[in-house]
């Protein structure tokens, strides 16, 4: 499989259990992607790749992005970035939300 496919929500592994965080703050597009890649849960873990937290980011991304937080459960943090992976590869969420919907992934 594709290390940056979406894998299904009924295949996301919970890290310590359910959680949420509060998206509302994010624009529809942003809530959008994070919604399909992790229901909102900053522990869910694709089980088939690196890929952890609301945005699915992979570990060489979060750690760019978290340093030494990159496996935080942090709601802020993750947000924070997922927005700075969204801004700097593809310069904003709408073009991110335009790309996943053609190739299945961001």
């Amino acid at each position: 499989m594709n290390e940056f496919e979406t894998i299904p929500s009924e295949l996301l592994v919970r890290a310590q259990g359910s959680a949420s965080c509060d998206l509302s703050g994010l624009s529809a597009s942003a809530r959008s992607i994070i919604m399909a890649e992790s229901g909102g849960d900053p522990t869910a873990k694709n089980p088939r790749s690196t890929a952890f937290g609301l945005g699915q980011l992979l570990i060489a991304n979060r750690r760019h992005y978290m340093g030494a937080n990159a496996n935080s459960t942090s709601c802020s943090a993750q947000i924070n970035a997922f927005n700075a992976y969204v801004s700097d590869r593809y310069g904003n969420a709408d073009a991110a939300l335009r790309f996943r919907n053609r190739k299945g992934w961001y």
